[in-house]
């Protein structure tokens, strides 16, 4: 096995472990990647950088499948080895896909309880305004 292979599986280790700690998974990047699956329809169409993160972890997955249960070299690059402690840091500041669609959709969710907190707030004035006799209209 060469240092590089060595120094892929060790940071592969840490952003797995991460992952199953997050995600309460016995396989954490793959629980990664099967939550990317479940919401690829929202995920693509709103994070720009969806599909490059699902394909690079399917990628790196793949490469440490195959440098633990091969016996031959494999292609592991330093790019790879940087793409994992890329991802790694993106999900330590919330910067990675899921963390970037859950707080997208937080915000809308945010906005719409904002809204209706408004509009009830509305509704309430000119309720109350009416039981005093002023003309309110919406």
């Amino acid at each position: 096995m060469q240092k590089i292979e060595i120094e892929f599986l060790d940071e592969y280790k840490k952003l797995d472990k991460l992952c199953q700690d997050m995600y309460a998974a016995s396989q954490g990047v793959t629980e990664y990647i099967n939550r990317m699956e479940v919401l690829s329809n929202e995920g693509r169409y709103l994070i720009d950088k969806w599909n490059t993160d699902y394909y690079t972890l399917k990628h790196l997955r793949w490469l440490r499948n195959t440098i633990v249960h091969n016996l031959e070299e494999t292609d592991c690059s330093l790019e790879d080895l940087q793409s994992l402690k890329e991802f790694y840091q993106q999900i330590l500041n919330r910067k990675d896909s899921l963390a970037l669609l859950y707080m997208m959709k937080q915000k809308h969710l945010t906005k719409e309880k904002l809204s209706i907190h408004q509009d009830k707030q509305i509704l309430e004035n000119v309720r109350y305004k009416n039981k005093i006799g002023e003309i309110y209209s919406i």
